[in-house]
C-alpha cells in the first residue's frame, strides 16, 4: 500500500471513528514515522480550545515524537496508555 492510499485510509478511519465536538479519535495504527506525527499535527491545529484528540499508534517512535510536538501547538498530553501492540495518547487543547 503506498503512502497516499495509507493516508486516505487513515483519514477515512478518523471520519468513521468516534468523534464529537469535544473529542475526536485518530487511528494511525500501521503507519510509520513521520506520518503519525504529521497527521496528528494536522488534526491538532484544527482542534478547538477545550477539545481533545485520542491518537492510537503502533510505530514505537511515534508517541515520543508526538509528545515533543504538543507544546509548540499549545496542547498537553493528558494520558498515555500502553495497550499491547499500540500506544494510545489522549491530547487536550486547553480552553482559553
Amino acid at each position: 500500500m503506498d503512502s497516499l492510499t495509507t493516508t486516505y485510509s487513515m483519514e477515512k478511519r478518523l471520519e468513521e471513528g468516534a468523534s464529537t465536538q469535544d473529542q475526536a479519535c485518530l487511528d494511525l495504527r500501521g503507519l510509520i514515522c513521520p506520518m503519525p506525527v504529521l497527521l496528528t499535527r494536522k488534526h491538532l491545529v484544527r482542534l478547538r480550545p477545550g477539545a481533545s484528540l485520542q491518537v492510537d499508534v503502533t510505530d514505537e517512535r511515534a508517541p515520543d515524537d508526538i509528545e515533543l510536538l504538543l507544546p509548540r501547538l499549545g496542547c498537553a498530553l493528558v494520558e498515555r496508555q500502553e495497550l499491547g501492540d499500540r500506544v494510545r495518547l489522549l491530547i487536550a487543547r486547553p480552553a482559553r
